[in-house]
């Protein structure tokens, strides 16, 4: 309006998304084929499209943790992460399934009980979508901070500030899952 656009030619849209986000896939089926476990939750970790944050620190806190879960981990285009994880595999105590850059993200979602991610518009929009629950990490200065801040205003995520907050925080959400909901 400012810029002498007329009102009536402005539509606030939001960030779009793929409409798979808003499908409700069988997820037995989506577990079979990731290879996860049917009847454990899900923790989804993920760096945004170029696998960016303190992963690997993130896998290590969360593999002590003591609850029953599985792990998936995207990695994006950072295929140094992604072999780097691959050769950690063995040596977790929790299931972890590593995916390098993926076109099924939506299908992780849907069988994720939680996502631990950086809080980037189109990752918290897609998850939002799913109604997925929000663990943030590692906010990059400047609109993902504001995202950060909005989200857990918006009683949809937590922030974890370090690698013990992340460890304390997943436990909790592990034994009261009326938070989690």
């Amino acid at each position: 309006v400012d810029r002498r656009i007329p009102r009536e030619r402005i539509y606030p849209f939001g960030i779009p998304i793929d409409p798979r986000f808003s499908e409700s896939p069988n997820v037995g089926t989506i577990r079979r084929r990731l290879q996860l476990g049917a009847d454990i939750p899900t923790i989804l970790l993920m760096g945004g499209g170029q696998g960016l944050g303190p992963i690997p620190e993130v896998v290590e806190a969360l593999d002590a943790v003591d609850r029953p879960f599985q792990l998936a981990v995207v990695t994006g285009s950072n295929e140094k992460l992604y072999h780097k994880l691959i050769e950690k595999v063995p040596a977790l105590k929790h299931l972890t399934q590593v995916f390098g850059h993926v076109e099924f993200i939506s299908d992780l979602m849907s069988v994720a009980s939680l996502i631990i991610t950086k809080p980037g518009g189109l990752t918290t929009s897609e998850a939002l979508a799913k109604g997925l629950a929000l663990v943030l990490i590692n906010p990059i200065p400047g609109q993902e901070v504001k995202n950060a801040h909005f989200l857990i205003q918006a009683k949809v995520a937590l922030q974890a500030d370090s690698s013990g907050a992340l460890t304390t925080m997943a436990k909790d959400l592990f034994d009261h899952p009326e938070i989690l909901k």
